[in-house]
């Protein structure tokens, strides 16, 4: 599902104009944006919470060649979602479910 995909839908929920539908959602997701950016925690309640992270400074090697490098510290956003839409989606779905499905970019498919 996509950002079109969800306005459409509300549209059609709500019966209101997919013009009105995608001014709203955009405004929504900038505001989201603009917090997170400035250090703020955004929790949207039976949905979950986003938050920025700190990632420390890794020193890694590369396998093949040996050589070590450098992964450099980075400020990453994080999304926690809340125990209703864990129990909702469900924890313990199998790598199974998601064999030959084109849209997860390889997750779950056989090498």
């Amino acid at each position: 599902m996509n950002m079109s995909d969800i306005i459409a839908e509300i549209s059609v929920y709500r019966g209101v104009p997919k013009t009105r539908t995608s001014r709203i959602l955009r405004e929504m997701l900038g505001t989201m944006e603009r917090a997170l950016s400035e250090g703020e925690e955004i929790e949207l309640r039976r949905f979950g919470s986003f938050r920025i992270r700190e990632r420390k400074r890794a020193q890694c090697k590369n396998p093949r060649t040996g050589k070590e490098f450098t992964i450099p510290a980075k400020i990453l956003p994080v999304f926690r979602p809340s125990q209703r839409l864990r129990e909702r989606v469900g924890e313990d779905v199998s790598r199974e479910a998601y064999r030959g499905r084109s849209d997860l970019n390889g997750f779950g498919k056989e090498t």
